[in-house]
Order: C-alpha cells, then structure tokens, then sequence
C-alpha cells in the first residue's frame, strides 16, 4: 500500500531512547519554527526512563493542533534506525527530516532546510 504524499510538507521523525532529560528542549525547537507546515512522529523505543512520560506530558501541554504530533512506542530496543524506519512508514510528508531526541534546532532550521531539499529536489536530510 502507498502512502499518499502531502506536497510541500516536512514529516519530522524523532527516535526516543532514555532522552528524558533532553526531551523538552528538542520539542520546543520544534515548536518554535519559522517553518510551520510539518508533522511530528516520536518513535520511542523502549525507553527505560521518563522518557515516555515527558513526551505525553508535553503533548497534553502544548498548545497547538495536536492532530500533527503522533507517538509510536516500541516495547523493547531494537536501535534508532529501526526505530526511524517505523517513523518514517508513519510520514506523510513530501520530505523528510530527522532530529535526534537529545539535539535541538535554531528557529530557522527546517525553514533552510526545506527550501534545500526541494532546490536539490532530495526526499530526506538530517
């Protein structure tokens, strides 16, 4: 079955491995972009620590269209490639990029970024 692709539109994959502590700062730079029209796929992968917790905790809390987050939950570890091969199944996006749970970006980061991917005409970037 072929998903049907959103043009111009950025699916955003983040794999969680026990990255509580660095959660809510990487969420927030996603939220803070210049560039708005995304959607976010968490994909925790058998997290031992909060890390499942502080992501529920933040959707509840942030104040935005909730029908663009989505999060997919692994019972046990099988790796953050694994795990963005199960998020990127989920993309609906034209595009599609990649933000570790214990990085962060500048506000003009996806907007740069996606006007890279679609001037070189590529599918994904980190």
């Amino acid at each position: 079955m072929s998903v049907k692709r959103k043009e111009d539109f950025v699916s955003i994959v983040i794999p969680v491995y026990n990255a509580a502590p660095f959660l809510e700062r990487t969420l927030n730079s996603v939220f803070g972009q210049t560039f708005q029209d995304w959607e976010l796929i968490l994909v925790d992968d058998g997290s031992k620590d909060e890390s499942l917790e502080v992501i529920r905790t933040w959707m509840n809390s942030v104040a935005c269209d909730k029908d663009r987050i989505f999060l997919l939950t692994n019972e046990t570890n099988h790796g953050a490639a694994y795990a963005r091969n199960i998020g990127m199944r989920k993309a609906v996006g034209q595009y599609l990029v990649f933000l570790d749970a214990d990085d962060y970006w500048t506000p003009d980061k996806l907007e740069k970024q996606y006007r890279f991917m679609k001037e070189k005409d590529c599918a994904f970037s980190f």
